[in-house]
């Protein structure tokens, strides 16, 4: 049936309402990336990523003006977290345009995932998306150029 569900999802993701989105949770208890969606209409607007780390919820928002988690969010992090962990909003690289939240959140998850910490990176925002094609072509989970490397390469 979840199989079934899946595949709807990816053939019809018009059709995919925001309450599907935080429908099947499990709970967690071990160290867990996130990509968290969040909406003012019917539709995502805005994503967040958010990282256990085994004691604490660290969220990494590039466009905290949106006011925090909402109450969808916290309510799936509830039922992921059952032991309720504490939350620490991190101040990670901010986006400087209104549509860059899901790659910065997948940043921000890679970031985490290559052991790194996203409050520390500032990623190159020219080579975001083309990073990302990368990631796909390779099948590797390669962190996102800084602008400290992209600098030291173009120099090269």
């Amino acid at each position: 049936m979840a199989e079934a569900r899946t595949k709807y999802r990816l053939n019809n993701p018009e059709k995919v309402s925001r309450a599907n989105l935080f429908a099947e949770v499990t709970s967690v208890f071990g160290p867990h990336i996130q990509i968290l969606p969040s909406s003012a209409t019917d539709r995502v607007t805005h994503w967040i990523c958010t990282y256990f780390d085994g004691n604490v919820i660290h969220v990494y928002d590039s466009l905290p003006s949106v006011g925090g988690l909402t109450s969808e969010q916290i309510n799936f992090l509830r039922k992921l977290f059952p032991h309720q962990p504490r939350v620490i909003y991190e101040q990670p690289q901010q986006q400087q345009n209104a549509y860059d939240c899901g790659v910065f959140a997948i940043a921000f998850a890679v970031s985490v995932a290559n052991g790194l910490n996203p409050v520390s990176q500032n990623v190159c925002t020219r080579l975001l998306r083309p990073h990302m094609i990368t990631i796909f072509q390779n099948k590797s989970i390669e962190p996102f150029p800084t602008e400290i490397s992209y600098t030291a390469l173009k120099k090269k």
